[in-house]
């Protein structure tokens, strides 16, 4: 399991990469309504004009009320590298 995790964190940066040098950096959802900027982390609407929103990437999640929320991504880094360890 550790290597699979090693290989996705990598598969991840590898994309990152892929994606700057391409110029590929939306991906389509929602029935290619929205495009996600994944390096910037912002989803914006493709056919109407609306404020661009925050998207997380969620990899560690804590209990807030009746909700699981996604943890920051420096604190979720910082949380895989110790549990790696």
């Amino acid at each position: 399991q550790l290597m699979e995790r090693e290989a996705s964190a990598t598969s991840w940066q590898e994309f990152q990469s892929k994606a700057r040098r391409e110029g590929e950096l939306g991906i389509l959802v929602r029935g290619g309504l929205w495009e996600v900027d994944l390096l910037l982390r912002l989803v914006s609407p493709c056919y109407w004009p609306e404020a661009q929103h925050r998207v997380m990437r969620g990899t560690w999640f804590m209990e807030k009320g009746p909700d699981w929320v996604p943890l920051s991504e420096t604190l979720a880094d910082e949380l895989e590298t110790a549990y790696r360890s």
